[in-house]
């Protein structure tokens, strides 16, 4: 087995590096308080160190989105017209936003009240132009709040949130 897991690039390979993770994460879960039973299980058995055994654990629990980073990239090549070659595993777990840096949640005082909503109440306009705007607002509204639930998921970490930044005074 630890010949066929040199074999980097290879769909098999990573298939048996989540079955390896599935291993792990069952052992983990029948002694989850205990490091060193399961970094002597993970040595023994696999030959992996602790970061590279938890590393295998996220493989395998968070397949379904590393198949759809998988096929997304796969579709990418075909389209492209050049030949599909499988990420290493801290590469896939990266691209599939399992690991990586995630943002720092903001300090309670800054972040910023809900704005209320005055327009609730109020009767709408019969002109066509005065709707258009609230139409327009609307839609930027919906624009940044969509923006803020996906930073908040961690779905998206490259782009800045414009609403968070704050300028240097």
């Amino acid at each position: 087995m630890h010949g066929r897991l040199l074999l980097r690039g290879r769909l098999t390979t990573l298939l048996a590096r989540r079955e390896i993770g599935g291993l792990l994460q069952e052992y983990a879960r029948h002694y989850p308080r205990d490091r060193q039973r399961f970094e002597a299980f993970a040595k023994q058995t696999c030959d992996l160190g602790y970061s590279d055994a938890r590393r295998h654990i996220q493989l395998w629990v968070h397949w379904p989105r590393c198949r759809a980073t998988l096929e997304r990239l796969e579709a990418d090549a075909i389209r492209r017209d050049e030949p599909f070659s499988l990420p290493g595993l801290r590469r896939l777990l990266a691209m599939a936003g399992v690991i990586g840096k995630r943002p720092l949640p903001l300090p309670p005082d800054e972040v910023d009240e809900p704005e209320e909503l005055e327009w609730i109440d109020a009767e709408l306009p019969d002109d066509p132009a005065a709707l258009r705007r609230i139409i327009e607002r609307l839609r930027k509204d919906n624009r940044v709040l969509r923006e803020e639930v996906v930073l908040l998921r961690n779905e998206i970490r490259h782009l800045p949130n414009p609403r968070r930044t704050r300028p240097a005074t």
